[in-house]
C-alpha cells in the first residue's frame, strides 16, 4: 500500500509533504509504504531496554519507584524534575552523575533550557534525554557484577544481552537485528517496522519469563507519565489522557511506536525523510512524526474520538510565525 503523508500548509499553499511508512496491528495487519525496510529503533527501544532493570532484580535491590522505572524507559525533557530523578536513581546504587556516559545537550524543554541560560550554566549529563536509560544500565550492571566502565559499548555483557532480548521480542534471529551507535553512544538496533510492532505487542503479552518485568515497566510509565517524557509532550499527554491504556514512544528522526494495552494493538511508523518541527511558540516541539502518530492512533481506534478531540494540538497543529500569529496547519493524509 502507498505511504501515509504529513502535509503542512502555509496560507493555502502546501509547504511540506512528508512520506510516512507505517505498520499497524489491530487484530489484523495493515501496511503503508515499505514496512520491510530496516529502520533504526533509536529511543523507541527504551521500553525494551528497561526490562533488564526489573528482570535482573536491580530495581528491587536498589528500591526503585515507578518514577525511576518510567524515566529508565524515557526520552525526557531535561527539566530539574528529570535531572533530580536520575540523580536519585544513581545515588540509590552508590553512584553519581560522573558515571553517566551519555554526553550532553541543551534540554528539549524550552523553559529548562532558558533556566540554564539565565544562570549561565552548561547542561550536565543528568539533563540528557537518555540519562534515565544510562542510569538504568549502570544500576543493572552494578547489580549483575558487570563492569561499569564502557557499559555503553557493543562488547559489554549488558549490551550483548540487550541485543539478544531485542531479537526475542522482535521475533527474529539475533543476527537479523542490525546494530549501530545511537546519539547517546549506546548500541542502537535496527529492524523492519513490522518487527517493531511485534516487539511492542510482546510488551503487552510477553514470553512467560518476561511477564513481570514487562508489566512493571508499562505500569511505571502509566503511573509516572511526566517522567516518561515531560509536560506538554505528546507521549506524556497520551499516557495521562488514557490513564496508561495507550503508551507511545518516540525515537529520533521520525520513529514512533505505540500500544493499546486493553485491545492488544500496536503500531510503528517512520517519517522517511526524518521528522521536522512544526513552527510553533510552544514549550516542547510538535513534530511531523507526532502528527502522524496521533492520526494513526485515531484511525485505528487506539484512542476514541473524544480522546482525539483532546489531542488536537498534536492531531492538527497550527503553524505560528515569530509573532505568535497562526499562519497555517499540519495534518495527515491516508492513501
Amino acid at each position: 500500500m502507498k505511504a501515509i503523508k504529513v502535509i503542512s500548509v502555509r496560507g493555502d499553499v502546501i509547504e511540506t509533504e512528508e512520506m510516512v511508512f507505517c505498520a499497524v496491528f489491530d487484530g489484523r495487519w495493515h501496511s503503508f509504504g515499505d514496512v520491510k525496510r530496516y529502520q533504526h529503533f533509536r529511543s523507541a527501544a527504551k521500553p525494551l531496554q528497561a526490562l533488564m532493570l526489573v528482570k535482573s532484580g536491580a530495581a528491587d535491590v536498589f528500591k526503585l519507584e515507578s518514577r525511576h522505572i518510567s524515566i529508565a524507559a524515557a526520552s525526557h525533557s531535561g527539566t530539574s524534575l528529570h535531572a533530580e530523578t536520575v540523580l536519585d536513581m544513581l545515588k540509590r546504587a552508590g553512584l553519581d552523575e560522573t558515571y553517566l556516559d551519555c554526553g550532553t545537550h541543551q534540554p528539549p524543554d524550552a523553559e529548562a533550557s532558558f533556566e540554564l541560560l539565565r544562570k549561565s550554566e552548561k547542561p550536565s549529563p543528568l539533563r540528557h534525554n537518555c540519562s534515565g536509560k544510562h542510569a538504568a544500565m549502570l544500576l543493572t550492571s552494578k547489580h549483575l557484577g558487570y563492569p561499569l566502565k564502557n557499559y555503553r559499548k557493543p562488547d559489554h555483557p549488558l549490551q550483548k544481552e540487550l541485543h539478544r532480548i531485542t531479537a526475542v521480542f522482535c521475533g527474529v534471529k539475533q543476527e537479523e537485528v542490525k546494530t549501530a551507535s545511537d546519539g547517546c553512544g549506546v548500541v542502537d538496533f535496527a529492524v523492519p517496522l513490522k518487527s517493531m510492532v511485534t516487539a511492542y505487542r510482546k510488551l503487552i503479552h510477553p514470553p512467560r519469563e518476561w511477564h513481570i518485568a514487562a508489566e512493571r515497566v508499562l505500569n511505571a510509565i502509566s503511573e509516572a507519565p511526566v517522567h516518561f517524557a515531560g509536560e506538554t509532550t505528546m507521549p506524556t499527554e497520551v499516557v495521562r489522557l488514557t490513564k496508561g491504556r495507550v503508551i507511545v514512544k518516540g525515537g529520533a528522526e521520525g520513529l514512533f511506536c505505540g500500544i493499546e494495552r486493553e485491545k492488544g494493538f500496536a503500531f510503528a511508523l517512520k517519517v522517511v525523510s526524518g521528522e521536522h518541527k512544526i513552527p510553533q511558540k510552544r514549550r516542547t516541539p510538535v513534530t511531523s512524526a507526532c502528527v502522524a502518530a496521533v492520526s494513526i492512533m485515531r484511525n485505528f481506534r487506539f484512542i476514541s474520538e473524544k480522546e482525539a478531540s483532546q489531542l488536537q494540538e498534536f492531531l492538527k497543529p497550527v503553524l505560528h510565525n515569530h509573532h505568535g500569529e497562526v499562519v497555517g496547519q499540519a495534518y495527515t493524509v491516508f492513501p
